[in-house]
């Protein structure tokens, strides 16, 4: 048999084509007091939308690519000194710097941050084609990141894809399905206009009332045109940014991003949302190579992205940093990992490296099963797990099966509560995954266990190896209860391996928890 050819490591960073960065010009900050990174960003912002060319600020420069006259600058720092006294008011100065030569790091920044600008309307245009609707409440928005980075002393950008559930309705058309205004405070939301996105914290009153102020303190027309267009009685609310940065904004300049404890808000699927939030790694990679391409089209990366395979100095190996991958199980027998199964019969053969102090030889590991399949009898299904755990010197015993004909969260609160009243240690749960649409149900299985909150309070998951290919849902209503109660899900078919991870010490955790509830 051929051997597998070796895996190729992908990295989603690109070198910078050397032609690409201008001569720069860096000024020297003099501050005396006050913020640095927030007089150097804001200064950097005003000098940006009042002269030609990039400004950036790059820690503890202000840099560009069109230099100003000394009295150019001042007068801008002047206007600040009046416009804003509380933050500019320790800059005494700023000075170009005449021998300052720019880091691969200020390149790097320079790209990501200033001329990757230029390429954003093409960008915006192709993230705009990857977008979707879930649905009728919201919709996925495709964000792209970009980031410079050193690689080998060189300048470098990472390109990377995010996705932002989105409300259809903005801020302002939502406020108007609300009673309380006042209910729009701890939203997250993200300006239309730019990248800032925050939590609104106050509502500041009426667009009459602050209109003239904010077209005054407004840099950006697009912010402008959305304050002009907004009516005397729209809203304007401050939204909080991180940091000391508050910002007022006109409500209908901003979406509103549906976060995880915002589903039931917005009648989301949960379910739905999360599968089209995730990206497979083909599509994410399909995804950066063509943003890349527009980036190579206009000549500011040089190369397909860094891979293990034509530049392979810049990844790390196992033995770059002295790693085996290897376990120890009982009797010190350390092992090659090749797969579950050699794993499962090195601990049938040797043990677990330690067992846990809580299930002595002589005290079988009380099962409580709740069984959400009444159509289905979970016999032989226990009592192969039974013997699996024989196998493993565990003995077991089934407390109590707990039969569900719902799934709601009462029930199975329910259920869950007089199963904790028989001295339980875990309760495996059985749930269907597969649609019944004669009865309704979802036919075929998912079990989930969690130790009893009275015991060490970890979960003790089995890892499930599938005689066949199934798959695992859990009814949506109880997700939000499932994740408070934390409860591990699993496919329901054959148990035959406890999972098994290396901590930084070389012992074997069992299920990955620091505190394993059968052993370590």
């Amino acid at each position: 048999m051929n051997a597998a050819p070796p895996m190729t490591v992908l990295a989603e960073v690109f070198q910078i084509e050397p032609s690409a960065i201008p001569v720069l010009t860096a000024y020297q900050l003099d501050i005396q007091s006050g913020d640095m990174a927030t007089i150097g960003g804001k200064l950097a912002f005003r000098l940006q939308k009042t002269y030609a060319g990039h400004w950036l600020w790059s820690h503890p420069w202000i840099v560009t690519d069109t230099p100003q006259t000394n009295e150019a600058i001042k007068s801008v720092v002047e206007i600040l000194w009046q416009e804003q006294p509380r933050i500019f008011h320790g800059l005494h100065s700023v000075q170009p710097t005449s021998t300052w030569q720019p880091t691969a790091q200020v390149k790097a920044d320079f790209v990501a941050r200033s001329l990757w600008t230029t390429l954003k309307p093409t960008i915006t245009q192709q993230l705009a084609s990857w977008s979707r609707t879930v649905g009728s409440s919201v919709q996925i928005h495709r964000i792209c990141e970009v980031r410079g980075w050193v690689v080998q002393e060189q300048p470098a950008i990472s390109v990377s894809i995010d996705s932002r559930l989105i409300a259809t309705l903005d801020v302002q058309a939502y406020a108007r399905r609300l009673s309380d205004p006042h209910d729009l405070i701890g939203l997250m939301v993200a300006d239309k206009a730019s990248t800032m996105k925050g939590t609104i914290t106050r509502i500041m009153g009426t667009v009459a009332q602050h209109r003239e102020r904010l077209l005054m303190v407004a840099t950006m027309e697009q912010s402008k045109a959305f304050i002009r267009q907004a009516a005397d009685n729209e809203l304007v609310v401050k939204v909080h940014a991180g940091h000391d940065n508050s910002y007022d904004y006109v409500a209908r300049a901003l979406h509103i991003i549906v976060r995880t404890a915002d589903y039931t808000k917005f009648r989301v699927d949960a379910k739905q949302a999360t599968q089209a939030l995730r990206l497979s790694p083909e599509v994410r990679s399909d995804m950066i190579g063509k943003i890349a391409a527009v980036a190579k089209a206009r000549r500011l990366v040089s190369t397909n992205a860094y891979s293990s395979r034509t530049t392979p100095t810049v990844f790390l190996t196992a033995q770059a940093v002295n790693f085996l991958p290897s376990l120890v199980v009982g009797e010190g027998q350390r092992m090659d990992v090749r797969g579950d199964r050699d794993v499962y019969q090195h601990l049938c053969r040797f043990g677990f490296y330690q067992r846990s102090a809580d299930f002595p030889m002589d005290k079988p590991v009380q099962i409580g099963i709740l069984n959400a399949l009444p159509q289905i009898s979970p016999d032989q299904f226990l009592q192969g797990l039974q013997g699996e755990l024989r196998t493993l010197k565990f003995a077991s015993q089934i407390t109590h099966i707990e039969t569900v004909r719902e799934t709601s969260r009462s029930c199975l609160e329910q259920a869950i509560h007089r199963l904790t009243t028989n001295n339980t240690s875990i309760i495996l749960a059985l749930f269907p995954d597969g649609e019944n649409t004669a009865s309704g149900m979802r036919r075929t299985g998912g079990c989930m266990t969690t130790s009893n909150r009275s015991q060490s309070g970890e979960i003790c998951p089995v890892k499930l190896s599938p005689t066949r290919r199934c798959t695992t849902a859990m009814p949506s209503a109880i997700l939000p209860w499932a994740c408070s109660v934390n409860l591990a899900i699993f496919p329901m078919c054959w148990p035959n391996l406890f999972p098994m991870q290396t901590s930084s010490s070389g012992l074997i955790s069992l299920a990955g928890r620091k505190n394993a509830l059968l052993g370590v």
